[in-house]
């Protein structure tokens, strides 16, 4: 088994190796912005989360990610939004219901 720490930098020597080739996929992105919340850059994490939805605006994990980083810096409308595009890609999904639900209590809405 790999140690945490190194698990985390191996994953990001492949995910710079990935960016360098020019190969980079909508998980590639999704698994660097989630790198990037968990750090507490949440800037940085919104801009690859955005560059994941470039690629393919139907998948629903950056969609989902994003609202979470949005979510997690205030930006509770711009949460709203992403767990709304969310629930239209997959409707079956419950996390994103509850999500957009705190993110409108926080509103108070």
């Amino acid at each position: 088994m790999v140690p945490r720490r190194a698990g985390s930098l191996i994953f990001l020597l492949i995910f710079l190796r990935c960016i360098a080739s020019g190969q980079s996929t909508v998980k590639d992105w999704v698994q660097d912005g989630i790198l990037k919340a968990k750090l507490g850059d949440y800037k940085a994490a919104l801009a690859s989360f955005d560059r994941a939805i470039a690629l393919d605006s139907s998948a629903s994990e950056p969609w989902f990610n994003r609202g979470i980083a949005k979510s997690e810096s205030g930006d509770y409308k711009g949460a709203i939004k992403d767990f709304t595009r969310v629930i239209d890609l997959k409707p079956y999904y419950a996390e994103p219901y509850f999500n957009r639900g705190l993110a409108r209590d926080y509103l108070k809405d």
